[in-house]
């Protein structure tokens, strides 16, 4: 959105853009996998407040950068820490959803995403029209950060530490695990030959 005003601010070419978001994908790549097994060891209410606190930090230090490699340096960064929402969102639902409704539940996490997008065009050059652009960038989510982050880990359990879980309510989130991938989950490790016999597996695809 805010491109035209970037690229005559801090001097980009076309070819600048292009490393720029390249950097950005690539920092998304290596995030979903490298975010993968750290939310696996802390969990899904420590792994998304890292996630956050990345991203929102990214978030601000757009508006302190002077040059393309700075600005660039931002986006990675920012892209590492978007990343590790998905694997974290998955996480949260796997726990707290039975598999038969898993799906609804991952639909509509994801849907937030997309309101997102149409929201943004809207946001985006007010912001930029009422505080200015580099004011804008450096104050768009500053307060939003130990706020979030206080909240994911206040309210945030999984459904074994939740005190206000009935056991009849943990084992209907049970009750309906798929035998094969029950059996996956309760090895170590997994090989990827053998990930691939899951038919969840198989409804995967590249974002």
């Amino acid at each position: 959105m805010l491109k035209p005003t970037l690229q005559a601010e801090l001097h980009w070419t076309e070819s600048s853009y292009a490393d720029i978001v390249f950097w950005f994908q690539c920092a998304y790549a290596i995030g979903y996998l490298g975010f993968g097994p750290i939310i696996d060891r802390i969990g899904a209410r420590l792994g998304y407040a890292l996630a956050f606190s990345v991203w929102t930090l990214a978030h601000i230090g757009h508006g302190f950068v002077h040059s393309i490699t700075q600005f660039a340096s931002m986006r990675f960064t920012l892209g590492l820490g978007e990343s590790g929402s998905f694997p974290a969102s998955l996480k949260s639902v796997s726990e707290w959803f039975p598999q038969k409704e898993r799906a609804l539940a991952v639909g509509v996490f994801n849907a937030g995403s997309n309101v997102g997008a149409i929201i943004t065009p809207l946001v985006v050059p007010a912001i930029t029209l009422a505080l200015g652009l580099a004011r804008g960038i450096r104050r768009d989510r500053r307060s939003h950060l130990c706020v979030a982050d206080c909240l994911a880990l206040r309210i945030y359990r999984s459904p074994d530490a939740h005190k206000k879980l009935s056991a009849a309510e943990l084992k209907f989130i049970r009750s309906s695990d798929e035998p094969a991938m029950a059996t996956a989950m309760s090895r170590d490790r997994v090989s990827w030959l053998k990930l691939l016999t899951i038919k969840e597996t198989l409804g995967l695809r590249p974002g």
